[in-house]
C-alpha cells in the first residue's frame, strides 16, 4: 500500500531515486552485484536461479494467511471524480459511510521437494499491540480501524501449524506487506533489486516504506526481473521461473512500486495468480475502476493489462488481489487450494 504524501508537495519527486542532498549518504545500487546464493549478513546479494528443489511437473499447495484487516477511504481504492475527489481519497474529508475494509495477508506455499515458503509477510505480531508505532503515523492517519489479534501474525500462524519456512518471496516492500518480516529475522527474503533500492531512499515513509520493518533481516536476496534469466510468459513480458520447474513463476508488474512483482503458481487443478498491489480488487479487473494513486501510471496500466489478459486466457484461474476482502472470503484460500 502506497502512503499518500499529502503533507508536502516537496516530498513528491518525479523520479523513484532522487539525488542525495548535501550531507546525505547516497545509497546507490552497486554497479555489479556479486553473483551467488543468498548469504548471511545485512548486505544484499544477488540470487542465482533456479533455486534448489525444483521437480519437473511439480504442483504446489497454496494457503492464505489473514494477518489482519484495516479500513481506508473507498475513493483511495476506486478513484472518484469531482473537486473533492483527491481530498476524499486521502482521507482529509472522510466519508464515514464509504470506507473500504481490506485484508492484509501472507501466503504459505508448499512445494513437494523445494519445501515451504511464504509470499509476503503481512502484519507483524507487534502491530496488534501498538499499530501506530509499528506502522507509522502517516499510514495510520489514512488507514484505520485495525482488526487483528496477535495470533493472526504469519509467524504465529506458522508456529501453530508447526511449519517452518525457508524463504519469503516479496511482491514489494510497502508497510502492509513487509511488516511481518520483523518476525522472521533469520529467514531468507527475496525481493526484486529495483524494489530493494527504492526502499532505501530518502522520504521512504511517504512512498510506503518503513525501513525498520526489514533492517533486522539477515539474509536479503535480490532478484533481477530485467536480467538475463528473464523470459516472456503469456501476456507478461518479463518473468522468472524461480525453481526451474514452472511451479512458481515471478511476474514483473511494476507501477504500484518500482520493483513490484506478482506470482503465478501451478496448483493441482488450476493456476493461481498472487497479484499483490498490481491489482487492489476484483472490481478493478471487472469494471476498470482504478485506484487514486497509481505510482508510475504508465507501468501500472501496462501491468494491469497483462493481468487482465491472463484472466481472459485462464478463466478458471484463482486471482488473488491485494486488498479485496470479499474476493478473499469467496476464494476460501484460508482452507488451502
Amino acid at each position: 500500500m502506497r502512503i499518500p504524501a499529502y503533507a508536502s508537495k516537496a516530498a513528491r519527486f518525479s523520479t523513484p531515486f532522487p539525488a542525495a542532498q548535501d550531507g546525505e549518504l547516497a545509497i546507490e545500487p552497486p554497479a555489479a552485484l556479486t553473483s551467488g546464493p543468498v548469504s548471511g549478513g545485512s548486505s544484499p546479494r544477488s540470487v542465482v536461479l533456479p533455486l534448489s528443489g525444483g521437480t519437473p511437473g511439480a504442483t504446489v499447495k497454496l494457503t492464505g494467511l489473514l494477518t489482519g484487516t484495516m479500513e481506508g477511504p473507498t475513493s483511495w481504492f476506486f478513484r472518484e471524480s469531482g473537486p473533492l475527489a483527491g481530498a476524499k481519497a486521502l482521507g482529509i474529508f472522510p466519508d464515514g459511510e464509504r470506507s473500504h475494509r481490506f485484508p492484509v495477508t501472507a501466503f504459505l506455499i508448499d512445494h513437494p521437494t523445494a519445501g515451504k515458503f511464504l509470499i509476503d509477510a503481512g502484519f507483524s505480531s507487534a502491530v496488534a499491540a501498538a499499530p501506530r508505532r509499528a506502522l507509522g503515523q502517516i499510514g495510520t492517519r489514512v488507514f484505520r480501524n485495525l482488526r487483528m489479534k496477535p495470533s493472526q501474525a504469519a509467524s504465529m500462524q506458522l508456529r501453530d501449524r508447526e511449519v517452518t519456512v525457508k524463504t519469503i518471496l516479496m511482491t514489494h516492500l510497502h508497510w502492509d506487506h513487509a511488516s511481518g518480516l520483523a518476525d522472521f529475522p533469520d529467514t531468507a527474503v527475496l525481493v526484486d533489486k529495483k524494489e530493494w533500492w527504492a526502499a532505501q531512499r530518502r522520504f521512504g515513509p511517504l512512498h510506503g516504506y518503513i525501513r525498520r520493518q526489514f533492517t533486522g533481516v539477515t539474509q536479503i536476496g535480490l532478484l533481477d526481473s530485467a536480467g538475463p534469466m528473464v523470459e516472456p510468459w503469456g501476456a507478461f513480458k518479463r518473468t522468472l521461473d524461480l525453481l526451474g520447474d514452472g511451479s512458481v513463476r515471478l511476474l514483473a508488474t511494476p507501477g504500484h512500486s518500482p520493483g513490484h512483482v506478482s506470482f503465478v503458481l501451478r496448483l493441482r487443478d488450476r493456476l493461481a495468480l498472487i497479484a499483490g498491489d498490481a491489482l487492489y480488487a476484483m472490481r478493478t479487473l471487472h469494471e476498470g475502476h482504478h485506484p487514486w494513486e497509481l505510482g508510475d501510471a504508465c507501468s501500472y496500466h501496462e501491468s494491469f493489462a497483462s493481468i487482465a489478459a491472463f484472466a481472459r486466457e485462464y478463466p478458471q484461474a484463482v486471482i488473488v488481489p491485494g486488498h479485496d476482502l470479499e474476493a478473499w472470503d469467496a476464494s476460501r484460500i484460508e482452507r488451502g487450494l
